[in-house]
């Protein structure tokens, strides 16, 4: 029984040994600087048709990523952008709780004693920092296939530690 236990343990950890990771790598001829970008990982597309996808990384083949169940083909994206996760929740949570400050304050000042008219002061920007929290704001580069970048489907070993 042990030793049956052993040598399940022992091809299970062969096999998550030598386990791959698809990604997609990002090269700049003239600078030779090379992104890579896990599978699972937050991007946002933007295609040759203008349309903007958002969603986690997925690889269909080596021509095809998937986003949300929607095939993309490397040769039909004009722009590619790593999305964290931790990064748009800070911003927009930063955003909406400043705005929502600013409409108390606004509010305030109207029942107590100021004018309607000095409250709007103060909710035309709170409104202006939830349609900013609701955009959404990136600050992260954009790769654009018109700045000379190109993109292709690699294969790394599991423990690799590129960046992203």
């Amino acid at each position: 029984m042990k030793i049956t236990l052993l040598i399940m343990a022992i091809l299970i950890g062969m096999t998550a040994a030598s386990a791959q990771v698809k990604a997609l790598k990002m090269n700049h001829p003239n600078s030779e600087r090379t992104i890579v970008i896990k599978e699972n990982k937050r991007v946002i597309v933007r295609t040759k048709t203008g349309e903007k996808v958002k969603g986690r990384l997925m690889f269909v083949n080596d021509e095809t990523i998937s986003l949300k169940g929607q095939e993309i083909l490397l040769a039909d994206i004009v722009k590619i952008q790593h999305n964290p996760l931790l990064l748009a929740i800070i911003v927009d949570g930063l955003l909406f709780y400043t705005a929502g400050g600013i409409m108390g304050v606004g509010i305030l000042i109207a029942a107590f004693g100021g004018t309607a008219g000095s409250a709007i002061y103060f909710i035309i920007p709170a409104a202006a920092l939830v349609y900013g929290g609701i955009s959404s704001p990136k600050f992260t580069k954009g790769y654009k296939t018109y700045k000379g970048w190109y993109y292709e489907v690699v294969t790394l070993p599991d423990g690799n530690n590129m960046k992203k």
